[in-house]
């Protein structure tokens, strides 16, 4: 709620006394001047002053501001963070030091490709995850050969 200058301020400003009770402009209740607020700036209302009551319900009869859309939305951008964090949680599968076969390392690659193109073709109201590949682990020796042939090839 904004902030608004009081009756009281304004009478104050000018001199006058502030003394008695003053009539809200909205609901006809008489306040002490504390108590009405500075309502000029108010387009639903011609009034000069009014209560706290009348000022409030003015802005909850106010239409909602437009919330954000498709990816924009806080469901949207809930599923951005959390794809964001398996992609993150996952890229070692893809490294070349890692130790999965490489048949396991392309579905990790489809998959984490599958991942960056969720916000292209769909909305966030229909998106699924897809499922993670499986594991498979190569032999010892088969990924110490391929972490060696990487390191000594000659670019």
């Amino acid at each position: 709620m904004t902030q608004r200058i009081t009756l009281e301020a304004v009478l104050q400003e000018a001199g006058h006394d502030t003394a008695g009770r003053f009539l809200c402009g909205g609901c006809g209740r008489d306040f002490p001047a504390f108590a009405l607020a500075v309502a000029s700036d108010i387009e639903e209302t011609d009034e000069p002053y009014l209560c706290a009551c009348c000022i409030i319900d003015i802005e909850r009869a106010r239409p909602a501001p437009d919330q954000p859309k498709g990816w924009d939305s806080e469901i949207g951008q809930s599923l951005k963070a959390e794809r964001a964090r398996l992609l993150d949680a996952y890229s070692w599968t893809m490294r070349i030091d890692s130790p999965l076969t490489n048949q396991c390392q392309k579905a990790w690659a489809q998959w984490a490709i599958d991942l960056n193109q969720m916000t292209l073709n769909s909305d966030p109201e229909s998106w699924a995850f897809p499922n993670p590949p499986d594991l498979e682990y190569m032999d010892p020796s088969a990924a110490a050969e391929r972490l060696l042939s990487h390191f000594n090839r000659k670019d």
